[in-house]
């Protein structure tokens, strides 16, 4: 099965990587091309493709959907001017969020290398790149804001900070996430940007407040999970945790990261037993907390240690196979699921 086998290449390039020194960066790029011809050759594959499919195919009779952010919209405005087929412009999000992990990879250090392949590929790369695709080129702006940070390049890393915001409103959970965890708690300036962050954030729920009160509808609209859902990003947030404790960062790094992640781990699990809100939020949660200890790491001019790899990597494995737990339960249910894998009829046909 194409799933099975881009995961088995993802961990044999990590066990190679680490065996050489983690120092090449070519066998990492060499991985993406599999992944860029699995995700734009698909057909009616991932969950939510047909229904981008339908929205952009709006967008090309002059219908302006409510509840898309204005970057997918300029974006895809800008895409339909070249291509005029929904099919084609939903696949070419695919290519620039590859295009944002070549770019991140090509500049990256160890740690982020292995961050990459050991956790953010398995749990991430297919979902990201063909199912909720606005929310993939804003993780893949994100983790490029985070690595101009950490290299003191602010300006550039506000702007994309920006940016990935104008492609999903989320993605500002994941920022003030990130923030929180290397801002000193102590310190009055903090306290001052904590209350100008809130207020930003508000003024953006108010600035689209018809978007938000959409999407409150449509979580209203999902009967509650129940208190199992969950448990899988739970499981992975502990083990980041316990990768924090035992890390080689300073004592003041560890009791932020982990308050962080038990504290927002815990009250997302308890509010996904009443609203899918939670699920959501616990998926934020477990590609923001991974990345806070990367910043963390690089900030402090640290490698991982053993502890944090081994952690890295089974919350890797705990990941693809929460993934591929789903695509099994969706097997043939609804108009693209990911499984069964199609290409598209055009390259059928070739």
């Amino acid at each position: 099965m194409i799933y099975l086998i881009g995961w088995t290449l993802i961990f044999t390039v990590l066990t190679l990587s680490e065996l050489t020194g983690n120092r090449f960066r070519t066998p990492i790029f060499i991985l993406l091309i599999f992944f860029i011809m699995v995700s734009v050759l698909r057909g009616d594959v991932g969950t939510d493709t047909n229904t981008y499919e339908f929205l952009v195919g709006g967008l090309s009779d002059n219908i302006n959907p409510v509840g898309m952010e204005p970057g997918f919209i300029g974006v895809t405005e800008f895409l339909l001017g070249i291509f005029e087929s929904p099919v084609m412009v939903v696949r070419f999000f695919a290519l620039i969020f590859f295009g944002l992990l070549y770019f991140y990879i090509a500049r990256s250090n160890k740690n982020e290398r292995f961050m990459f392949l050991a956790y953010l590929a398995p749990a991430f790369i297919y979902q990201y790149s063909m199912n909720v695709i606005r929310l993939g080129v804003a993780s893949g702006l994100l983790i490029l804001a985070a690595q101009y940070y950490n290299r003191k390049k602010l300006t550039s890393s506000a702007v994309l900070v920006g940016s990935a915001v104008l492609f999903h409103y989320s993605i500002m959970f994941s920022f003030a996430f990130i923030w929180l965890s290397q801002m000193r708690w102590s310190r009055f300036s903090t306290a001052f940007a904590g209350v100008f962050f809130s207020a930003l954030m508000i003024a953006v729920v108010y600035v689209n407040m018809d978007y938000f009160q959409l999407k409150l509808a449509s979580y209203q609209g999902f009967s509650a999970p129940g208190e199992s859902s969950g448990l899988s990003k739970l499981l992975v947030i502990f083990l980041l945790v316990i990768g924090v404790l035992f890390s080689s960062l300073p004592r003041s790094d560890k009791a932020k990261l982990s308050v962080l992640g038990v504290g927002f781990g815990s009250l997302f699990w308890l509010v996904s037993a009443y609203t899918y809100a939670g699920l959501r939020f616990l998926d934020l949660l477990s590609f923001a907390l991974p990345l806070s200890v990367l910043v963390t790491y690089n900030r402090n001019q640290l490698d991982f240690n053993l502890a944090v790899k081994f952690c890295l990597v089974m919350s890797g494995l705990v990941g693809a196979l929460s993934a591929f737990k789903n695509f099994l339960s969706e097997d043939g249910v609804g108009p693209s699921p990911f499984l069964p894998y199609t290409l598209n009829l055009i390259f059928e046909l070739l």
